[in-house]
């Protein structure tokens, strides 16, 4: 799994995004108010649509299935209807319940068979819309993803969680591990709500 911020809100001309908060903020009030204000306030979430974030991921398609139910963000995905799906998009993300059962080297060798299945129909000619459906979940998604901060503590919020399947609760501390230099003063407010 990769998370890599590679886009955010500046803010107001060129400031933090902590800054963009304080200024979107004060238009509710039409006076300037500090971040310590908008931190008091978190409820008031419309405040937070206004700084987003972008960045570049590559996830099982397991994982990949669980973000895009978070609906309040933008999704450009790798397309296996028009890229052949190579060995080297095959995911190795091996789930720490195969580790401590030491199956890690069966586990790659299932992955590498069922990938022999879906390169088998291409072989035959078969387009790559159609192979497709003998690729298994295990097979990696490359993805520009976007949410706006509102969205993306939503995210952090359910996917931190402990109950949360493991790929997509590293991939949520990941992304927390991302965006929380940004914001000095809302990670300090947040501290322990996600990892």
């Amino acid at each position: 799994m990769s998370v890599k911020l590679i886009a955010y809100s500046q803010g107001v001309a060129g400031h933090t995004p902590e800054d963009l908060l304080s200024h979107a903020f004060s238009q509710c009030y039409q006076k300037p108010v500090s971040i310590e204000a908008v931190l008091r306030n978190l409820s008031h979430e419309s405040v937070l649509e206004h700084v987003s974030f972008s960045f570049d991921i590559q996830v099982s398609r397991v994982c990949w299935d669980q973000i895009v139910r978070h609906r309040v963000a933008s999704y450009t995905a790798q397309s296996h209807r028009y890229t052949d799906i190579q060995e080297a998009d095959l995911y190795y993300y091996i789930p720490s319940e195969v580790i401590a059962n030491e199956d890690e080297a069966e586990w790659i060798a299932d992955l590498k068979a069922n990938y022999k299945i879906y390169k088998k129909w291409r072989d035959r000619g078969y387009k790559k819309q159609t192979a497709r459906y003998q690729a298994v979940f295990g097979v990696s998604i490359i993805a520009t993803i976007s949410f706006n901060l509102r969205s993306l503590l939503n995210l952090l919020e359910l996917r931190t969680s402990p109950h949360a399947q493991e790929e997509i609760r590293l991939f949520a501390e990941d992304v927390w591990q991302e965006v929380k230099p940004l914001f000095p003063r809302l990670a300090e407010a947040l501290e322990g709500k996600f990892r």
